[in-house]
């Protein structure tokens, strides 16, 4: 029983040992030229499915901003992102690398698209979370949180190699189902404009509704009043 114990302590010291090695910590800038699609989004839920035979978990994300293709994307408050592994009919099928999430942090993700959809690039080593420092926001690996390059990462270096990779950063937000242009310069200033109609075409708009239904109440008293006078006409003869 002594050298079972001891064998099967072996046995997770060196799974340990292969999990921590899966990842190398490559410079961000490689990283972000792998990827098809950067977003900093919130996390809602997961679910389990079988696609092609492989068993996947579907991550569902609200993105506040993204950079880069985001072609096919109908709905930004849903997207799916998948990584392999989960649980299917009571078996759990483990991937080493996964990353993992709570409900409601917001994180920056790495993606890259494939045949089936958006999928994490290099599983948790595209996983970033948002750390605000001194009233600034630094970017911080979920691998590599004390390494000196990926452990904290100035947000306007993170914006210049967006725009390197994209030619564009952070372009786009959406609140409450309204999408909101965003232009944004290397410190982090927004310029935010929103289609909307002018306060006075609204009012215009109602008044115009209001006049239509005075007129078509006021037609409305005078047919029956003279529907009136007819049947009154018409009993007296």
């Amino acid at each position: 029983m002594k050298y079972l114990l001891i064998s099967v302590l072996v046995m997770l010291s060196q799974i340990k040992s292969l999990n921590a090695t899966t990842f190398l910590p490559l410079p961000i800038e490689r990283q972000v030229a792998e990827a098809s699609l950067v977003i900093e989004a919130s996390y809602i839920g997961k679910e389990y499915k079988k696609i092609n035979e492989i068993v996947v978990t579907e991550f569902t994300f609200n993105v506040k901003r993204y950079s880069g293709n985001g072609d096919g994307v109908n709905d930004w408050s849903q997207l799916k992102v998948l990584s392999p592994g989960g649980v299917w009919e009571g078996v759990v099928y483990h991937t080493f690398g996964t990353p993992k999430f709570d409900e409601s942090e917001i994180y920056v993700l790495l993606l890259k698209k494939n045949e089936v959809g958006h999928a994490f690039l290099n599983l948790s080593l595209g996983k970033y979370n948002i750390e605000n420092i001194a009233g600034k926001r630094f970017l911080s690996s979920s691998v590599f949180s004390e390494h000196p390059l990926l452990g904290k990462i100035d947000e306007v270096k993170f914006e210049k190699v967006l725009s390197e990779r994209f030619q564009e950063g952070f372009k786009i937000v959406y609140i409450k189902n309204k999408k909101i242009n965003v232009t944004e310069d290397l410190n982090g200033a927004s310029n935010i404009s929103e289609q909307r109609k002018p306060a006075s075409a609204d009012r215009s708009i109602e008044e115009d509704k209001s006049i239509d239904s005075t007129l078509s109440v006021f037609w409305l008293i005078i047919i029956l009043a003279m529907l009136g006078s007819f049947v009154t006409l018409k009993f007296r003869s």
